[in-house]
């Protein structure tokens, strides 16, 4: 999904034809229905509030990249990303390997 969001602004910056841009568009949406399917999934196998707060924080993060006002926030988002994506397979891994 980070990749998807990234090569929607760099896309925009190099002034992609709208063609290009609309395929993007089109392949970040459907990857967003895959994130929210699997949050509905990880809702359905746990209850444990930490690991379905941190679910929901991956989500919030990667659909937020695309909100970047340059290369720099967007840089700082993708991180933030990657930060969250991390927590979340740490305490993910605790449960499956307890």
């Amino acid at each position: 999904m980070r990749r998807l969001q990234n090569v929607r602004s760099v896309l925009r910056e190099a002034d992609a034809s709208e063609a290009e841009q609309s395929a993007t568009k089109q392949a970040a949406l459907e990857a967003r229905t895959v994130v929210g399917e699997a949050l509905t999934e990880l809702q359905l196998l746990t209850d444990d509030p930490r690991v379905l707060q941190l679910a929901v924080r991956v989500v919030d993060v990667t659909f937020a990249l695309h909100e970047a006002s340059d290369r720099a926030d967007r840089d700082r988002r993708g991180d933030l990303a990657r930060a969250a994506h991390d927590d979340l397979v740490a305490a993910v891994g605790l449960l499956v390997r307890a």
